[in-house]
């Protein structure tokens, strides 16, 4: 039986689109997702983690020790007052990688893309354009 929208997914209560915007495993109803809706992932990479400060933090794996089998040239960029990752451990990725640069944006906190797009996007120029050969 259909439902209020008629339709398969009506019919099967899928109040929401499965697409852009919709939280794996959760429904998304007018654009959110169904309060006490959560994503099957619990392990501290999605959405639960973020929110879970700390603790969502302390319970991801840590993959620091991949970053010297990296082959690639890679950027990384911090803000100057990221709490979250400060640029101390910014620095130690970049030492851990084997060819990459270290950007700190002033201003900046944990969204640096965010906070401060032209410094970033200037950061991220700079760091392609170096790559180009030119």
């Amino acid at each position: 039986m259909a439902g209020r929208h008629g339709g398969p997914a009506a019919a099967r209560g899928d109040a929401g689109v499965r697409g852009r915007g919709a939280a794996p495993g959760g429904r998304v109803v007018r654009g959110r997702r169904r309060p006490g809706a959560r994503p099957p992932d619990d392990d501290g990479h999605g959405p639960r983690g973020r929110r879970g400060g700390p603790a969502g933090r302390a319970q991801r794996p840590d993959y620091r020790a991949l970053l010297t089998r990296v082959t690639v040239p890679a950027l990384v960029v911090v803000g100057a007052d990221d709490m979250f990752t400060p640029v101390a451990d910014a620095a130690a990725m970049r030492a851990a990688l084997p060819d990459a640069t270290l950007r700190v944006i002033d201003g900046a906190a944990h969204l640096p893309n965010l906070e401060r797009p032209e410094e970033f996007n200037a950061a991220l120029g700079e760091f392609l354009f170096s790559l180009s050969g030119v």
